[in-house]
């Protein structure tokens, strides 16, 4: 079955405030046997779908299988409420938490508006991403990029000038207001973090 041919709502119940989806209890004729069924609506109808992943820098994401097919949850999350993602963009979390699956923190973007609403790095001494000291020249260097190039902003005595020229710059670019700050907290806690057996 093609991703495209696949009706979400067949299979999940999602829910937009909090962000959290549950298995549906699915029909006999999705079975082998109605035992098979049986068995499965005991287990899985009604519970919370889908497992978190995370990957080798700590990244995380919830991923639902489907007929065997593991899935981004934001983006089922986002079709089931908004139809299909068109072609060249992508589901952006507002608040960078890629655990926060409610429909108000999702919204459609490109690949570069994501890469304008991204948390801090964590290796960020000065607090302030693209303001950073400069031991050569003792003074505080603002930069932003921009796709693949980088702009040079400026040397400062002051940090808060420095901070004042990389905000302004990143204002002129479209930068989401969002972008550098810290992640919300993580709301791994909150959701199953179990093998994702219901899926198949």
């Amino acid at each position: 079955m093609n991703k495209e041919a696949i009706d979400w709502q067949m299979f999940l119940e999602y829910d937009p405030d909090s962000g959290v989806a549950k298995w549906k209890e699915r029909d006999v004729s999705m079975f082998v046997s109605k035992r098979a069924c049986s068995i499965w609506n005991k287990r899985f109808a009604g519970k919370v779908a889908g497992s978190i992943h995370t990957d080798g820098i700590g990244h995380q994401v919830m991923h639902v299988t489907i007929l065997w097919r593991k899935y981004i949850a934001h983006r089922l999350f986002w079709e089931i409420c908004n139809g299909a993602i068109p072609d060249g963009m992508t589901v952006d979390h507002i608040d960078q938490n890629p655990l926060n699956n409610k429909l108000s923190n999702l919204r459609l973007a490109t690949q570069t508006d994501q890469h304008r609403n991204r948390p801090i790095q964590a290796n960020n001494r000065s607090g302030i991403v693209g303001v950073g000291w400069s031991k050569k020249y003792k003074k505080w260097r603002a930069r932003i990029g921009n796709g693949r190039s980088c702009i040079e902003l400026g040397m400062y005595a002051d940090i808060n000038d420095a901070i004042f020229a990389r905000r302004e710059a990143e204002m002129n670019l479209g930068f989401h207001e969002n972008h550098g700050l810290k992640v919300s907290p993580n709301f791994a806690a909150q959701l199953r973090t179990g093998r994702d057996e219901g899926g198949v």
